[in-house]
């Protein structure tokens, strides 16, 4: 039997041979996977949350150190220099301001809106730094069916002193930074939109 001669049984064992599979399919499933979960979780593309350390240094809901004048709807104030701060403090106390380390850090101000009585609060429940974005958690306090309430306008209001992680230091200007708002709730934290107030 010459070279290009072949048995009827040599033919039918080479159709039915195993074929070796091809690594083309678990690549593109592998990119396919890849992809998702750099799109949905980032999968270690990007750094975690960093919490910030604040402090509450005064909140209530009349009096307010330069109130949210009139405006109803929830806003911000941020101060990061010693000079503002002093003036600002001064519009509502006689006291000498509480200090703050301004070169690392500043002052936030968060304010409910005007309300026409009493039962209302804001707090801020954490902060964290995502990136160049500071996220500021706040609980939002409403008042119940059935309370008592006084029956007075009040400007619920929160003053904070905030610093900043060491490694966000240097990287940008505090007067630059940026601030999103969520609300905590029963479903979990929802975007708020806070509107930022100039300074007195």
């Amino acid at each position: 039997m010459g070279p290009s001669e072949e048995t009827e049984e040599h033919v039918i064992s080479k159709r039915h041979a195993p074929q070796r599979p091809s690594s083309q399919p678990f690549v593109a499933s592998l990119v396919l996977a890849t992809s998702v979960c750099a799109l949905l979780w980032g999968c270690g593309t990007s750094s975690p949350p960093v919490p910030v350390v604040f402090e509450l240094i005064t909140a209530g809901s009349i009096g307010s150190p330069a109130p949210s004048s009139m405006n109803t709807a929830p806003a911000y104030r941020l101060i990061t220099d010693a000079e503002t701060w002093t003036r600002f403090w001064q519009d509502a106390s006689t006291e000498t301001p509480p200090s703050v380390p301004f070169d690392d850090g500043f002052v936030l101000c968060v304010y409910q809106g005007t309300q026409s009585t009493g039962g209302y609060e804001i707090r801020i429940d954490a902060m964290r730094m995502e990136g160049d974005v500071l996220q500021v958690v706040l609980e939002l306090r409403e008042p119940r069916a059935g309370d008592m309430l006084i029956q007075v306008v009040t400007d619920p209001y929160a003053i904070y002193k905030v610093r900043l992680p060491q490694d966000a230091i240097g990287e940008f200007s505090i007067t630059d930074l940026k601030l999103r708002f969520v609300r905590t709730g029963q479903h979990g934290e929802q975007p708020l939109e806070v509107h930022r107030l100039g300074l007195p």
